[in-house]
């Protein structure tokens, strides 16, 4: 993040705003938009954050699998017929 160039006014946003948006696809960095002297908004490339929310998505894949390791590794596992039994005692209940 450069502070100078990376946090503006919303008054200065809107007035260039393409040009910012311009700007963003090619810095890849986010804008910071204050009102008041407080950011209130975050403006991003699309790019940028589609590649943002994939990272989100295999941290928590990633994550999952973790979990699911520790819980082989406690012996919190169930065999398949346990799990189909207790899916039936609950679809039976319904």
């Amino acid at each position: 993040m450069n502070i100078i160039e990376d946090i503006m006014p919303l008054s200065n946003f809107r007035q260039q705003a393409s040009e910012i948006i311009k700007k963003l696809g090619q810095v890849k960095r986010p804008t910071f938009i204050t009102i008041n002297g407080k950011v209130a908004a975050v403006v991003q490339d699309a790019e940028s954050y589609q590649q943002i929310l994939d990272k989100i998505d295999e941290l928590e894949t990633m994550l999952s699998i973790q979990r699911g390791l520790e819980d082989i590794s406690a012996g919190r596992v169930s065999t398949l017929d346990e799990v189909s039994a207790r899916l039936k005692a609950r679809h039976e209940q319904v």
